[in-house]
């Protein structure tokens, strides 16, 4: 009976942790000549990150890292190229 419910709390926390957070996807196009330099900034930590994931760290000198990938910039996007990212946000601001 202990183990069962140690294994159901376990896995209700997994669930609640999914939900709590979605996973957006999103893309930048720039279609100038010129090359943008780009970087968001959250209030709170909660508010969640953006994640490049077509971008090597290499093209964002000074922005914090997850596994490699580089987290809210400052990155340089290329002139004429295109560039998709993740990101998250709590459950709660993620309305309509």
């Amino acid at each position: 009976m202990r183990k069962r419910l140690k294994c159901f709390l376990t896995l209700m926390t997994i669930s609640f942790t999914a939900i709590s957070h979605a996973n957006c996807y999103a893309k930048i196009i720039n279609a100038s000549r010129d090359s943008l330099n780009i970087k968001f900034s959250h209030e709170l930590p909660e508010d969640g990150n953006i994640y490049f994931i077509d971008l090597f760290t290499s093209q964002c000198p000074g922005s914090d890292t997850d596994h490699g990938i580089p987290i809210n910039g400052p990155c340089i996007i290329k002139a004429g190229t295109e560039v998709n990212f993740t990101y998250t946000d709590s459950f709660t601001g993620m309305m309509g």
